[in-house]
This record gives C-alpha cells, structure tokens and sequence, in this order.
C-alpha cells in the first residue's frame, strides 16, 4: 500500500495498476473485504485495456468475499475485457473466481463449462499455477451436485500439495465447509480410499480427472430440475 501511494501521481501507468491489483488480491486472501471493496471503488478509470482487464478482475475478487451474485455480473464484464485485451492468462483468471462465485450462487452448468474451458487450456499447455483455486472451487460445486467422492478425492489432492495459490478468505472457508460435508456424509472407508487416491495424482493427472468428471456431470446436469443457488447466500 505504501508503495502506492509512491505511484498515485501517475495513477494511469502500469505501475499503478499492477500494485492495485497486489493490494486489492492481497486484502482479499487475508478476510479484508470491506477493504478491498474501498480499494477497489478509489481506483481510476483506466483508459488501458489490460488495466482495465485488471481492475475488473479484482472488482470480481472483492465482490466474491461478500457478494456471490454481484461477482458473477462483474465476472462476466471482466471476462468480456480480457478477451478483447487478448489476455488469455487473465481469461483463465478471471474464470476462476466467476467459477467460485457460481458453484456457489449460480447455475451449475455455467460453472462447470468455466472450468472446463480453463482445464482444457492447462491440458494444452496452459500453465496450472492456479489450479489449486480450480480444485476449491470444484469441491464446493461438486458437493453442491451430491458428487461427494469426487470432491473428497480433489480434497486429498489439495491438502497433499506443500504450497499453492492460497485464494481468497472465503474461497478457502467455502471449500473447508463443503469438505466437512462430505466428510459427514460418506463413510470413513469411502473419505479415506478417495482422499489417498487424491493425493497420489500429480498436477497433470488432476486436470485429466476432472475434466473426466466434467463430462460425467454435464449429462446428469442436463436431467436434474431445481437446482438452485445455495440458500445460505
């Protein structure tokens, strides 16, 4: 933050916008919400596309920590300004916290397709560094679909990575939740034998499984009536 401040006199350079990107992410990952909003609510107007990109990422990212379905309104928009910045990276980005905020407060189907974009790029040699927040936000939306063992073994996988991409206070904590669902609701020998099958996959072999499940959900999907946003949003 203080390094912003240094830069506010030139508040349309790249400068700028990359440390109030840092700033906002960062306020986001510690439970700052509120803080992030004020973050995000004082930055300019950019007249660089990517900045611009940039800033409607982390609007996305701030309104996910208090506002589901506000985020997925400026997930959509941000998603529209990294592809006319011809972003890819911040394309797949900007998915994955849209995603969250629709396995959580939207349709299904939509959040599955997002993800299955962002894997399909990571399988064609996109990078994977943010695939630690893909597999949170699967677990929340594949408990939500009552694809418990699914979940329980991207949980194994999650908790035997040493370091990953922390994401935001309440992606971690949706996460927990819906692993403590699971956790209640499958037997010890069911958790055990998918959690140790989690943790054995390498970063290649989870993308390969869940786009496998992916395509599994996406049919049944198609066949189930009344879904609806989770309630305690």
């Amino acid at each position: 933050r203080q390094c912003l401040e240094h830069t506010a006199g030139e508040p349309q350079s790249f400068a700028y916008g990359y440390l109030a990107i840092a700033v906002v992410l960062w306020e986001c990952y510690l439970g700052l919400a509120e803080r992030a909003i004020e973050t995000v609510r004082a930055l300019p107007a950019f007249t660089n596309p990517i900045l611009a990109a940039f800033k409607g990422w982390v609007r996305t990212t701030a309104l996910l920590e208090i506002d589901p379905v506000a985020a997925i309104a400026s997930g959509r928009e941000a998603m529209v300004m990294a592809r006319a910045a011809k972003a890819s990276w911040m394309v797949d980005t900007v998915s994955n916290y849209l995603t969250a905020a629709l396995a959580r407060a939207g349709e299904p189907s939509e959040a599955l397709e997002l993800m299955r974009s962002v894997l399909v790029h990571a399988s064609a040699g996109g990078g994977v560094q943010s695939l630690a927040n893909t597999a949170r936000n699967a677990i929340v939306l594949f408990t939500r679909l009552g694809r418990l063992h699914t979940a329980a073994q991207l949980a194994g996988w999650l908790h035997a990575q040493p370091i990953t991409i922390p994401g935001t206070a309440s992606m971690r904590t949706h996460a927990a939740d819906a692993e403590k669902e699971v956790a209640d609701r499958l037997s010890p020998e069911e958790l055990a034998k998918a959690s140790t099958a989690g943790a054995a996959m390498t970063a290649g072999l989870v993308v390969e499984f869940l786009l496998g499940e992916i395509e599994q959900a996406s049919p049944a999907l198609e066949r189930v009536s009344g879904l609806r946003p989770d309630a305690s949003i």
